[in-house]
């Protein structure tokens, strides 16, 4: 059984990872909603650093207080932050 209550998923057995997954799509349709923003050259950092910390984290984090962290949804969360900087940022990671 799970449903959407104030855009988190309730679910039982309470799974968390699926609310994860859930909120990770959002911060990425928010993180592509302001690409062209995010990737225009005469940008300032700051202004994108700004419109990412204000706009696509929360996206990404609302309702994490109560969620139970392991070290691999940790890990995913980290990841998926990462790339969206690198990407803001236009670093290319090499093997």
């Amino acid at each position: 059984m799970s449903f959407v209550y104030l855009g988190q998923l309730i679910n039982w057995p309470r799974d968390h990872n699926k609310e994860i997954c859930c909120r990770l799509v959002a911060g990425w349709a928010t993180f592509s909603k302001y690409m062209t923003f995010f990737t225009a050259p005469r940008i300032p950092m700051r202004l994108k650093r700004r419109l990412f910390h204000q706009c696509v984290l929360p996206a990404m984090l609302y309702g994490c207080k109560t969620w139970v962290f392991t070290r691999v949804t940790d890990n995913h969360l980290i990841k998926t932050q990462q790339w969206m900087e690198r990407h803001i940022l236009r670093v290319q990671q090499h093997d």
